[in-house]
C-alpha cells in the first residue's frame, strides 16, 4: 500500500468518528485510543512500509580486508622456548669449553725409559739405555697437564720410523699419557754401538714420516740414547 492511500484511510477513520459525535466534538472521545481491531488494521498497512526502510538502513556492506589485516599473525613464542633458552645457552658454552678439541695446542711431554740394561740404580733420565738381544724395552711419555682430543706418537731409530704394528704398540689413556711397548725386538735388530731413539708426539695427521724433517706445528720431538750391546 502507498503512503497516500494509507493517509487517506487514515482520515476515513477519522471522519466516521466524527460523524458519530454528536454536537460539539467531545475531546474525550478524540483522545480515546483505537480499539484492537483498528490496531490491527493499522499494523497490518503499516509494516510493509517499516521493514524495506529498516532492512535497507540495517543492512552492512562487506569491506575488503586491508593489506595489515590479511597479514598472517607472527607466531608468539612459546613460553617454554622462553623459559629453556638460558639453560640451552649455558649447556652450549659449557659443550664449548669442555669437549675435546683436537686444534689445542699439546702440552710438554716426558720422556721416560723402561727396561733394557742400565747399570745403575736411580740413574740419570739422560742416561744410556744399554740393549740386549732379548731385552724388553717400553717408553712412557706424560703430558705436563691433562690433554684434550686424540694424540698419536711416531717412533724412530736414527730418522727411520719404525713400523708401526707388529714390530711395536701405542696405547693412550684418558688424560693424554701414551705407552709405546714392545720395542726390543727392533733395538735388537739394529747394528751394535750407540743410536738415537726418537718419539714424536702430536696430533692425529701431523707427525713426520721421516727425520731430519721439518716438524708441523705443534708436533714434539723426545729423544734418548740407546747403546745397542754387541751379541
Amino acid at each position: 500500500m502507498k503512503r497516500d492511500e494509507l493517509l487517506e484511510e487514515l482520515g476515513s477513520l477519522a471522519r466516521a468518528q466524527a460523524e458519530r459525535a454528536v454536537g460539539e466534538p467531545d475531546v474525550d472521545e478524540l483522545l480515546r485510543p483505537f480499539d484492537a481491531a483498528t490496531q490491527a488494521r493499522m499494523a497490518a498497512r503499516l509494516l510493509p512500509l517499516v521493514q524495506p526502510e529498516a532492512s535497507s538502513g540495517g543492512a552492512t556492506t562487506a569491506v575488503a580486508p586491508t593489506a595489515a589485516q590479511r597479514r598472517p599473525r607472527r607466531a608468539r613464542p612459546r613460553r617454554g622456548l622462553l623459559v629453556a633458552a638460558p639453560a640451552l645457552a649455558a649447556a652450549v658454552v659449557l659443550l664449548w669449553f669442555v669437549r675435546p678439541r683436537s686444534d689445542v695446542s699439546l702440552p710438554a711431554y716426558a720422556l721416560e725409559l723402561r727396561g733394557g740394561q742400565l747399570v745403575e740404580r736411580g740413574a740419570a733420565a739422560d742416561a744410556v739405555l744399554r740393549v740386549g738381544r732379548d731385552d724388553v724395552v717400553s717408553a712412557v711419555l706424560r703430558p705436563a697437564r691433562a690433554v684434550n682430543g686424540a694424540v698419536a706418537v711416531r717412533v724412530f731409530i736414527d730418522g727411520n720410523a719404525l713400523p708401526d704394528r707388529p714390530a711395536h704398540s701405542v696405547e693412550t689413556s684418558a688424560d693424554g699419557a701414551v705407552r709405546v711397548s714392545g720395542m726390543g725386538p727392533a733395538l735388537a735388530a739394529i747394528a751394535p754401538g750407540r743410536h738415537r731413539l726418537q718419539f714424536a708426539v702430536g696430533r692425529p695427521g701431523s707427525l713426520p714420516d721421516a727425520l731430519p724433517s721439518s716438524l708441523a706445528a705443534g708436533v714434539q720431538l723426545l729423544d734418548h740414547v740407546v747403546e745397542r750391546l754387541s751379541p
